[in-house]
Formats: structure tokens, sequence, C-alpha cells
């Protein structure tokens, strides 16, 4: 159903130039990089040595920044300056690649760690930037890739990309103690693979069109995802945990939200929420556990929306409609202990005819006289004068017989690495909290609720497509028990296979709750994988 951002690659610049080195003690060294830009020529490439340099650097050639080690070249912007549009770093050419540093230091109102308005073609990877007001701003800008940057402790957003910006990708970052982390108003965007911790606001605003937020994680954040006045952005295979607000679509059109899953989420509009957003795509999301709402919400002449395919558990509201939300068609969702499955007072539809059927309803309390799954009665939608005209009798699968109930392992950042945050801040409570997250990588996946199960153990198989390490090893980590055979080579070409066991004690499975166990310690080893499927190879007794 969606459609996905058409983004360009962006071009790398070969710079086959000179090489001008910062902070070495041989001949032909600088002492500031702002004199090695100054003489430099493009196609050049300014090497920095490790050190810490307090300065303000105008990049206005077509050059390649580069650090000796992120973590130990820092550009310093000294703190608070009555300087209004300060940078640490200002981009005032195209073609331009940094790598390889830390910016920090520069927290005044409106101060940026790096900053590029009116230039194009930017690649910015596998750099740190911290204690700024905003990390990096970009304004009016074109074919940008943001890769690998660790963002935390910036006061204000850690990236800011607005004003008739395209093609921009950002992938593989780190946020974490931010009041808000991506304002994207871009055309043509991706953000994938990120992580996203302890923010206070939003985490992702998206305000451009054709857009692909996907595969990213959320651990204990204020809102996660907001659509604002877009079309065609697809918001997909996001795991968002244990935060104020999940997805919300405000004043927008002709989106689509696939395959997230949300757990424990506390918003009052809805765990997926709606606001004055029309024509909009809902599909194959799980929702469990809000507290206080119910999982999808459509509020304020939200219309022609269409729900389905949706299993939705444990919420004080499965679906809630109202404020003149009418014309939206909901089926085939699963609506399972939820102390209220649904509430309507506007004018929608609740089934997808005969004999395509309508939602399952587990207080549904009807019959099924002629076997043909659907029940002989409508189900009553409390609010108004709403029905399902065809309530499902099981809940809905796909009809798919190796339907997989693990959906995808969540992105792993490949710039996460603790002895690396160690050298970063000394600050305890900041490592700390970066530990938790990658202590808290977890396979997450929720039993079908058309599964009736009953069994003692559960064999699943696990294929990386990556490189990884033998490393034998029989580890009770507290969830399940994992098993590798013990290999005799350091490293082994893909797929590998390792089988996981659950015995039979170590945890408990019920139908429509997560359940999880944490991935062998080689997937934190500082590497992205590519692909990780997962197959049930014994279901127990189905």
């Amino acid at each position: 159903f969606a459609g996905d951002a058409d983004v360009k690659t962006v071009s790398t610049v070969v710079f086959d130039g000179n090489t001008l080195y910062v902070g070495g003690s041989g001949a032909n060294n600088y002492t500031k990089i702002q004199d090695a830009i100054d003489n430099a020529s493009d196609g050049d490439t300014v090497f920095v040595y490790n050190g810490v340099y307090y300065e303000h650097v105008i990049i206005n050639k077509q050059i390649f920044l580069i650090g000796e080690d992120k973590v130990n070249t820092v550009i310093d912007g000294g703190g608070n300056n009555s300087i209004l549009w300060e940078n640490i770093i200002r981009i005032a050419d195209d073609n331009v690649q940094i790598n390889g540093l830390t910016l920090r230091n520069l927290p005044g109102h409106t101060d940026d760690g790096l900053s590029c308005e009116n230039y194009d073609n930017i690649c910015i990877e596998n750099i740190i930037i911290h204690s700024c007001y905003n990390g990096i701003n970009m304004l009016n800008s074109e074919n940008i890739s943001i890769s690998n940057v660790i963002f935390f402790n910036n006061n204000h957003k850690d990236i800011q990309n607005y004003f008739f910006s395209k093609n921009h990708i950002i992938q593989g970052c780190y946020f974490s103690d931010s009041d808000s982390s991506i304002s994207f108003d871009v055309e043509n965007g991706v953000i994938k693979n990120c992580l996203f911790s302890n923010i206070t606001s939003w985490s992702i605003i998206v305000e451009g069109n054709n857009s692909l937020v996907e595969n990213n994680s959320f651990f204990e954040v204020g809102q996660s995802i907001r659509i604002n006045s877009g079309t065609n952005i697809t918001c997909r295979n996001n795991i968002i945990e244990n935060s104020q607000g999940g997805i919300s679509f405000s004043s927008c059109s002709r989106n689509f939200v696939l395959d997230n899953v949300l757990t424990n989420i506390s918003q009052w509009w809805g765990a997926i929420n709606l606001n004055h957003a029309t024509l909009n795509y809902i599909c194959g999301n799980t929702i469990i556990n809000n507290d206080i709402g119910p999982g999808i919400g459509l509020n304020f002449l939200s219309d022609n929306n269409t729900i389905s395919e949706n299993c939705i558990s444990n919420c004080e509201i499965g679906i809630r409609i109202h404020y003149e939300a009418n014309n939206n068609k909901f089926f085939h969702n699963n609506l399972i202990s939820n102390i209220q499955n649904a509430y309507d007072e506007c004018n929608n539809s609740w089934d997808n005819n005969y004999p395509s059927g309508g939602n399952y309803w587990d207080d549904y309390t009807g019959v099924d006289g002629d076997d043909d799954g659907i029940g002989d009665t409508s189900y009553l939608i409390p609010g108004g004068d709403n029905e399902d005209r065809y309530p499902l009798m099981e809940p809905y699968s796909n009809g798919d017989e190796n339907w997989t109930f693990f959906g995808t392992l969540g992105p792993i950042c490949p710039i996460l690495n603790i002895a690396e945050i160690n050298l970063i801040d000394g600050n305890e409570s900041q490592i700390q909290k970066i530990e938790k997250m990658l202590n808290s990588r977890i396979l997450q996946f929720i039993i079908p609720l058309w599964w009736y199960i009953n069994f003692t153990e559960l064999d699943f198989t696990i294929t990386y497509n990556k490189k990884i390490p033998k490393i034998p090893f029989l580890w009770n980590l507290g969830y399940v028990t994992v098993l590798q055979e013990n290999e005799n080579d350091a490293l082994i070409e893909q797929p590998h296979t390792v089988t996981v066991k659950g015995l039979n004690g170590t945890f408990t499975i019920s139908r429509g709750k997560p359940f999880r166990f944490r991935p062998p310690l080689f997937l934190f080893a500082g590497d992205t994988y590519d692909e990780v499927t997962i197959e049930l190879i014994e279901r127990g007794n189905v």
C-alpha cells in the first residue's frame, strides 16, 4: 500500500587533492583548523589530529574535514556567548564531507553545533555533537546525509531540517537527553535505524512530503513520531516502548502507518492518533497497554481513513472515535483484553461486508450457526448507532501458514559502544543511560491472538545475514537459554543459524502480550545487521 520515498542517493565527491594537517608535530602542520581551511583548495582534505580546538570554523571550500578520532578530536565552542546564530562549524559551500569529530559546548540560545544554509550535497558521518543549543541546523539544502552521529545533552533540537530542503537521509544515529530530536521539513526524506532515549518533547516531527520513517526505536521518550501536514509519508516497523506518546497524525492525508509495535504508551488521544487527518491507511500495527486512552484514536474531522489488521490489547479503550470523525472504515482488527473494546460517537463502517467480515471482539457473545466464521448477529459499538455487522468468531489471520509472530529485530546502531561512550563523558548517569539502552536491545514478539498454545518447549531458528563471531556459550539470560554450537574459526560467513530454546519454567507466554529475550551478546559488537530472519520451527500444540 505504501509509496516509499523517492530519495536520491547523496553523491560522494572524490577528494583527490592535497592533505593539510592540523595539530601534528611535523613541518607544515597548522595549529588552527580555520587556518588550514583558508589555505586549502577545492578537493583537498584537512586532517585534524587528536586534541581540543577552541574555534568557530567556516568551511567555504569543497573539502573533506576529518578528525583522527571522533572521541578525542574535539572542537569546543567555548560556552555561552553574546553573538546570535553562532556555530561551531558553518558549512558555506557545496560538496563538503565531515567525519571523525566531536562538536561541543555552544549552548546559547539560537546557537548550532553545525549549520548549513543554502548548500547542497553534504555528508556528515561518524561524529558526536553534545551540549549545544541545536545540534545540526539545515535550511534550504538538498542531498544531505547524516549517519552514525551521536547526539546528547543538546538544549533544543538535535537536528533541524527545514525551508525547501530535499533529499535528506538520517540513519544509524543515537539521540538522548534533548528537548526534541528531529524536526524534518523535507521533501523526499528518510529517517531510519535510529535510537531515541529520554527525549523530553518530540522525537520526530515530519512536515514534508514523500518521506519514510522506518526501523527506529524509541524508549522512554515524551512524544515519539508526529506527522504534521504531509502527504505520502510511510511510518513502518518502528518500536516504541514506555513512552508518553506513540504515532500522531495532524492535518495530513494519504499517509501510511504499517507494522509498528507500541507498548506501554500513556496518551489520552491514542497510542496511534489522528487529528484533522484524512485518507490515511493504518495496518498491521500491534498496540499493547495504553493505560489512559485508546490504542487507536480518531479525532477532530479525521475522515475517510482505513484501519485494518491491527492487534490492540490491554488498553483503556481499543479504538475510540469522536469529535466529528466520519466515514472511516475498520475491519480485520483484533481487539482483546481491553477495558472497553471500542467507542464511536460518529458515523463509520465497522466491517468489510460479507464474506470478508468485520473485526474480532473478545467480548462478542453471539453464535455462528452456519459455521462460516462470522457471527450471526451484529456487534454493537458503544457511543452511537454503529455496528459491526459481520463480527469474526476467531481472531483475524492473514491466511499465511508461516505467519511470523516475531516481527523484526530492532535496529542495531553501529556507533554504540560502551568503551567509546566512557571516553566521551565522565558523567556516570549519562553512561548508565546508554548502558541501559544497550542492555535493553531485545527481540520481542507477540503470540498471535488467534493461536491457542499449550506447550512445554518452543524452538526458533534465527538467521543473521552478516559475518558474526563464533563464540561458544550456554548462557541463561533470565529470559531464555541461548544455545550455540562450538566452533573453531573466529568468523563465519553469512548466513548463520542458531537455535534458541525456551525452557518450561524459564518464562511465561500469554496470548496477546509481549514476550522478549535478549539476543546473543555479539549483536552489540558495533556492526549493523542487514537482515535478521526468525522462523518458528516448532509451534507446540496450536
